[in-house]
């Protein structure tokens, strides 16, 4: 009989692409996810917009299909319009991992506004 004493976990990943006409920084995602200073879901919210903002690399439409074909088929259209793309991934790895990338892994979190584009289907 084998006996483990580590833990195991169920890690899950998920991709995101954002098209948006301005180069992404923290003032516009705090802008859309609306957070004031008297929010009350207001550290959360930063939390996952500060996540997205990390996890999020400028990208070239080749480099998202070579990520995610599916993902840069949706992108394609924002090209012709000017768009900044970014590719990335939330991972969770189970115990000790950052609270909001493990809510992002496994949420839905599509956006759309004239100016800004997010596509994420998380993962189950």
């Amino acid at each position: 009989m084998k006996v483990r004493f580590d833990f195991v976990t169920n890690s899950s990943s998920s991709s995101f692409v954002i098209a948006s006409k301005e180069e992404l920084n923290k003032k516009m995602l705090y802008e859309l996810f609306q957070i004031s200073d008297n929010h009350p879901l207001r550290k959360l919210l930063q939390d996952i917009a500060n996540t997205i903002l990390h996890s999020a690399t400028k990208s070239t439409l080749e480099e998202i299909r070579e990520n995610d074909y599916s993902l840069s088929e949706q992108c394609a259209k924002y090209l012709d319009k000017g768009f900044h793309l970014y590719h990335g991934s939330f991972n969770d790895e189970g115990y000790g991992s950052d609270m909001a990338e493990s809510y992002l892994c496994s949420a839905d979190l599509n956006i759309e506004t004239d100016a800004f584009i997010m596509i994420h289907e998380g993962g189950y």
